[in-house]
């Protein structure tokens, strides 16, 4: 279906200074709005208005978001196609918006089967992740032309995302599986976008509660057996993926928050998940990541421990366990990158760098000593450096 207006009808419009319904179509626009099913004269002059209100307002967005879509990470990936979503144009408009800027920048450097296909697949054919989506995709594209837009456009944006949450939530009340009983992997999954939505507003706690929430019921789900069919069907979203983002969303709420969240650290399955070798960019970041949320969790714990000798006996307790496995760790990175860097894109390069810097944080935990107080990060100077000048290259 041909777009209307055009780009000849708006380039002539801001040219002549028309707005509103006073905008002047060109013969092929007249054809287009005629051909449509079951458009009256009076829907078709109101989707005139808003579809060109849509446009000039997106030439805005298009701009605020050239970053994102120039930048190495979006520039290595093609362009996500046009999906028809909704009925509804604000709803449709702001999908597509999560699709094209949301996804890709909550993806990061690195491949996200999660943000770019699993969500996606979900919201297609589930209204609660569908309306989640909307209200992330909303809240976004609020952020990104908060410069520029009226303050009533805002505040529209504001209320259209709060609407699209309360039908996401609406649908998770009354689950459409005819069983009555809610879908793990959908609330899971509606968890991680709630907790982005609070995320978007400044509304930490909120986020850390939703993320809590989710957690938690990953936790009955592991202890209780009867509860294994909740990971049954064909739900697209694959509870693997769901489980390594709650865990980093759990971290990061006891960084920010002190939140309750402990994972006592096993030595004998660090010594045996030992990397020797990898065989993509993912594989590496999955087995730092989980050795660097252990670490995290085990230095937060103590930081808050005011106990001299229990800190410098958990202080040297926490370089036996952890300083080994990330020796491993760079050397196998060291061996990929050798064998791979004439071949690598230019988000896997970002991506290796991001890495690095992780690495790099995560040898200053195993090795600092908090029983020296301030003066023991005045060793790592030149490592601190070093992710600076990381930092800096892939930013």
């Amino acid at each position: 279906m041909a777009r209307v207006p055009c780009d000849d009808c708006i380039s002539r419009a801001s040219a002549s200074g028309s707005s509103g319904n006073g905008l002047e179509l060109c013969d092929g626009c007249r054809t287009a709005l005629q051909r449509r099913p079951g458009s009256t004269n009076k829907k078709a002059r109101l989707d005139v208005f808003n579809v060109r209100r849509v446009r000039r307002h997106g030439g805005v967005v298009k701009e605020a978001a050239l970053v994102a879509t120039t930048s190495p990470t979006a520039a290595s990936r093609p362009d996500p196609i046009f999906l028809s979503w909704s009925t509804d144009r604000l709803e449709q408009h702001s999908l597509q918006f999560f699709v094209h800027h949301s996804a890709p920048q909550l993806a990061g450097y690195f491949d996200s089967p999660f943000w770019q296909r699993m969500v996606l697949q979900a919201g297609r054919h589930e209204p609660a992740i569908r309306h989640a989506i909307a209200a992330v995709g909303a809240l976004h594209e609020k952020l990104l032309t908060g410069a520029v837009n009226s303050n009533e456009n805002q505040d529209r944006r504001t209320r259209f995302a709060l609407e699209q949450c309360n039908k996401s939530i609406q649908h998770l009340i009354q689950p459409e599986n005819g069983t009555g009983l809610p879908d793990l992997r959908l609330m899971l999954t509606t968890c991680v976008l709630f907790t982005c939505f609070e995320a978007l507003q400044g509304h930490c706690e909120q986020a850390i509660i939703h993320a809590t929430q989710g957690y938690s019921l990953l936790q009955q789900y592991a202890m209780d057996p009867e509860n294994q069919q909740g990971d049954i069907g064909s739900f697209a979203v694959e509870l693997n993926q769901l489980v390594l983002i709650m865990r980093r969303l759990q971290t990061q709420s006891k960084a920010l928050m002190n939140k309750e969240y402990n994972v006592i650290p096993d030595a004998a399955q660090i010594s045996v998940q030992k990397p020797g070798h990898f065989n993509s960019i993912q594989e590496a970041r999955m087995g730092l990541e989980m050795v660097l949320n252990r670490i995290t969790i085990f230095f937060l714990d103590l930081e808050l421990d005011d106990q001299y000798y229990d800190l410098v006996v958990s202080t040297a307790e926490k370089h036996l366990l952890f300083a080994p496995w990330l020796k491993s760790w760079e050397q196998a990175f060291t061996i990929f990158l050798s064998a791979n860097q004439n071949t690598m894109s230019a988000q896997d390069r970002k991506g290796a760098m991001v890495l690095k810097a992780h690495h790099i944080v995560a040898e200053i935990l195993s090795d600092v000593d908090l029983s020296l107080g301030e003066m023991a990060w005045d060793a790592f100077h030149d490592r601190f450096s070093a992710i600076v000048d990381l930092a800096s290259t892939v930013l």
